[in-house]
């Protein structure tokens, strides 16, 4: 046997056994599994010590203007007008006839205007009666024109004696001089109304109504 061939052998058989006793490749060392109660007391506490957290909180919001109690108004509901019945029978209006022309009697009063010596003033009281064409002025009668009467109905017909809209009337002093004052009513049928106006404020229909039955009773004679 020889001897320098077998002693590398052997030691390299001596080495192969030491290795294998050995177990071959060191294992890592697995983390050992915490119970599940411990698990969660670790979070815990993980995320009470982290320094950067923040409180969940949310902070109180303060108004610089006061709360106000908004009141509610209950709700309004409209009711519908009724509609009509259409067999309902229809109320009855009444008729506006116009006014017949011209006259049946006119009385003007005249007050106011300058005064006499005496304290007293030129006031007139005429009455024109269609009828039986008579005119007084005063306590003196006479008698109307047939012409007159036409003039003088033209005349309301004119100024729209019964249906004018107008003020005749301005500011009286309160001492004389004052302004000729006048009343006229003029009767027609059922129709009467009166006129009260004043020297400088009347319509030009109604003072040339005014001026003709003045001439007509300039042309009775006072007793």
């Amino acid at each position: 046997m020889n001897t320098k061939r077998t002693l590398p052998s052997i030691l390299l058989l001596t080495a192969a056994l030491l290795l294998a006793g050995c177990g071959g490749e060191p294992s890592v060392t697995s983390t050992p599994e915490l119970p599940t109660s411990a698990a969660t007391l670790l979070a815990t506490d993980v995320a009470t010590t982290e320094p950067n957290a923040l409180p969940t909180t949310e902070a109180t919001q303060f108004s610089v203007f006061p709360t106000l109690d908004v009141p509610v108004y209950p709700t309004i509901v409209e009711t519908p007008f009724p509609t009509p019945d259409p067999a309902a029978a229809p109320v009855p209006t009444e008729e506006v006839l116009p006014a017949p022309s011209g006259f049946d009697r006119i009385v003007l009063i005249r007050t106011g205007g300058p005064q006499f010596e005496d304290g007293t003033t030129a006031d007139e009281v005429i009455a024109l009666n269609r009828q039986d064409n008579a005119i007084t002025r005063g306590a003196g009668t006479g008698t109307l024109s047939p012409a007159a009467i036409a003039t003088i109905g033209g005349l309301v017909d004119a100024s729209n004696f019964f249906t004018v809209e107008a003020t005749f009337l301005g500011a009286v002093p309160a001492e004389p001089p004052l302004p000729f004052l006048y009343s006229i009513t003029v009767t027609i049928a059922d129709y009467e109304r009166t006129i009260n106006a004043q020297e400088g404020f009347m319509s030009p229909e109604i003072q040339a109504l005014v001026g003709a039955v003045l001439v007509e009773g300039q042309r009775v004679p006072k007793p």
